[in-house]
């Protein structure tokens, strides 16, 4: 087991708090690391939005069907 803080990598004191399976010293780290991972996932979604984009303007499909 980890004796460190997920974020800061500080020790912990009379109290841990729990967060996605991590252990935080202070409610501030454990705040900070959901802030963190909800920009992550908000740069995340935006490569998806674009990668979506990008390939419905792709190369034109062929609808014909083969003979």
């Amino acid at each position: 087991m980890n004796n460190h803080c997920a974020y800061c990598s500080g020790k912990f004191g009379l109290v841990r708090y729990h967060s996605t399976f991590k252990s935080f010293c202070s409610r501030a780290c454990a705040e900070q690391h959901k802030n963190w991972l909800r920009e992550q996932s908000r740069q995340r979604n935006s490569w998806v939005e674009f990668l979506w984009q990008a390939s419905m303007n792709g190369a034109p499909r062929n609808d014909r069907s083969p003979a």
